[in-house]
């Protein structure tokens, strides 16, 4: 007659067994996805040829960039209509505003006190 010892590490084998091939079963489609990806990619690198890098249209301005390094900082575009795109946009959002559209319609905020009249 086996031990109790020896049936419950048994049944423990068992599970741990069961448990690793179910598992593996599950993410059996994932691996076969991510084998033939990997075997694309080598394929691709397995067939790329190199070209070489054709710089004849830039070759001007690297000699001038060459020539005068400061003059291209100099010359860059400013980005005047992304600061006018911004400041359009803080004015609409504070025009939104229910103080602002109190005002621009001319009638005083309701919880403010208008300060009193004084004549000299």
């Amino acid at each position: 007659m086996p031990e109790p010892l020896q049936l419950q590490s048994g049944g423990l084998a068992l599970l741990v067994t069961w448990l690793v091939i179910s598992i593996s079963w599950r993410q059996r489609k994932k691996w076969q996805q991510q084998l033939a990806d990997q075997l694309s990619n080598w394929e691709f690198r397995r067939r790329w040829q190199p070209q070489a890098l054709d710089t004849s249209h830039i070759a001007v301005q690297v000699q001038q960039l060459r020539r005068d390094p400061v003059a291209a900082v100099r010359n860059r575009p400013r980005h005047a209509s992304y600061r006018q795109q911004l400041m359009t946009a803080t004015r609409e959002t504070l025009l939104h505003l229910s103080y602002f559209r109190l005002a621009k319609s001319g009638a005083p905020p309701k919880n403010e006190v208008e300060a009193p009249k004084h004549t000299v």
